[in-house]
Order: C-alpha cells, then sequence, then structure tokens
C-alpha cells in the first residue's frame, strides 16, 4: 500500500512538470543540435562561484568531518542504505523507460537487501549477481527524445540543464527515494542532509583529476556522464559523424589511388 502512495504522489509532483517540458519541445521550432550546449555560461559562471564558495565552507568541511569520525565500513553501510532506500524510485523510472527486466531485478534487490542486508547497509544483491541501476526522471525524459536543452547551474543544487532541473528539484525537496521509509518530515530532512554529505564525500577523491578550467572541466564532464546513462553506456555515432568518416575514407581512398598511381609511373617500361 505504501508503495501505491509512493507512486501515486511521485506522479502527482512529476506530472505537471512532464507537461511542461512536453510542450516546450513539441512547440520548439529550433532544432536541438544547433542550440548551444552553454548559451547562459556569464550567469552561470556567476552562480558556480556561488556554489564553490557553499561547498568550500559548508559542505566540503562537513564532508571532512565525515570522513574523519566515522569508519570507512560504516561510510560504505550508509552508501548501500540511501541506494536500497532509493531504489522504488530507480524501479519506477525503469517503468517508464520500459526496462521490466531492470524493474524485476530491482524488486529483487530491494526485497534482498532489505531481509538479508539489514535493512540495505549490506549489499547482498550485488554478491547474488544483481546489478545495481540508477535511473531518475531526467534520464527517462533523455530516453524519451526530450532534448538536454542549454545547460544550467542551479543555486544550491549546481549542474544540470533544462530538461534536468525541474526533475532535480524534485528530488531535492520531494526526496522521492526516501519516501518509502517511515519517517516524519524532520527525521527526512536529517536523512537527507546524511545522504548529501555522504556522498560528497564520495566525490572527494575524484576532484583530483579536476585539469584546467574547474568549471569547464564539471560542466563537460556533466553533459557527457549524463548522455552516458541515458544511452546505457551505448555509444552510438550519429549522423554528422559517419558523414564525416565517409568522407575521410573517400579521401583516403582517392591518396592510395595516387600513389599506386605513382608507383606504376615509377616502373621502367
Amino acid at each position: 500500500m505504501k508503495l501505491i502512495t509512493f507512486l501515486l504522489g511521485t506522479l502527482r509532483v512529476i506530472t505537471p512538470g512532464l507537461l511542461c517540458v512536453v510542450l516546450l519541445v513539441y512547440t520548439s521550432n529550433v532544432d536541438s543540435q544547433e542550440i548551444t550546449a552553454d548559451p547562459y555560461e556569464n550567469s552561470n559562471r556567476k552562480v558556480y562561484k556561488f556554489n564553490n564558495a557553499l561547498d568550500s565552507y559548508f559542505l566540503l568541511p562537513f564532508a571532512q568531518g565525515y570522513d574523519f569520525v566515522t569508519p570507512p565500513f560504516i561510510q560504505a553501510g550508509a552508501t548501500n542504505f540511501f541506494s536500497n532506500a532509493g531504489e522504488p524510485y530507480v524501479m519506477f523510472n525503469d517503468m517508464l523507460q520500459l526496462k521490466m527486466v531492470s524493474v524485476y531485478q530491482g524488486a529483487a534487490r530491494v526485497s534482498i537487501n532489505t531481509v538479508i542486508g539489514l535493512l540495505g547497509l549490506v549489499d547482498v544483491a550485488s554478491y547474488m549477481g544483481l546489478p545495481r541501476h540508477n535511473e531518475d526522471f531526467g534520464q527517462t525524459l533523455g530516453a524519451w527524445g526530450v532534448p538536454a536543452g542549454p545547460y544550467l547551474e542551479v543555486p544550491f543544487l549546481g549542474t544540470s540543464t533544462s530538461r534536468d532541473v525541474f526533475p532535480t528539484i524534485v528530488e531535492t525537496f520531494y526526496a522521492p527515494r526516501l519516501a518509502l521509509l517511515d519517517l516524519n518530515s524532520a527525521q527526512r530532512w536529517g536523512l537527507a542532509f546524511i545522504s548529501i554529505i555522504n556522498a560528497r564525500n564520495n566525490v572527494r577523491g575524484v576532484e583530483q583529476i579536476i585539469i584546467g578550467d574547474r568549471y569547464t572541466f564539471l560542466r563537460d564532464a556533466y553533459l557527457q556522464n549524463r548522455e552516458y546513462q541515458i544511452r546505457d553506456g551505448q555509444i552510438s555515432w550519429d549522423a554528422i559523424q559517419l558523414d564525416g568518416l565517409d568522407e575521410d575514407a573517400d579521401e583516403l581512398d582517392e591518396l592510395e589511388a595516387l600513389d599506386e598511381l605513382d608507383e606504376l609511373e615509377a616502373l621502367p617500361e
């Protein structure tokens, strides 16, 4: 019953935004490939500076303190717990994308990890060959052909696009990944805060690979990762790339033919 209530509540919150996105997509006469990835770079950089300051003076110190006082096995358990709590929301998006095998795997995962894995603290399902999925409503929109649109840096929430910004806001403040837990509002916000700090701590090591302009690096990494997630890791060549390859192949054939002709002319008669 609680699962049904969760699904209905999620639909009620998401549907208005989905209708707005679909309306914008079908009423737009601009080819999505012609839209600049970051047309609002000036304002985005200003918001990024605010978010970066917020991270440097608030989130990062909390994450460092959390890492200092929390043993690694407890951190791993927290990550598994929040992942397990979010499985129904992942299943919901799998259903919207018609990935029924993933829905069954998600149902098996949440059942096994909740019962055998101590409410999800231990990811038993992965050891049993049931992979963990990561789906959200932005990926669902992308899977159904909704273009990403311009890149956006959102205050407090960070990297996003015009397609992903509404789902990101819903997922942050409606907290559907914790909706099935029997908690009051204060407890849910407390867990949401711990989830954010835990997630922030998990990416501290990745920051060492950032090179060059930090804003550009994070923007490009986000856009490429979102495309990778939407395609489920399947990289495909678009028509432009294929046309370019064909032209290169034709030019290569012509050069090889000229080389062969030169060699023939150089032979003694």
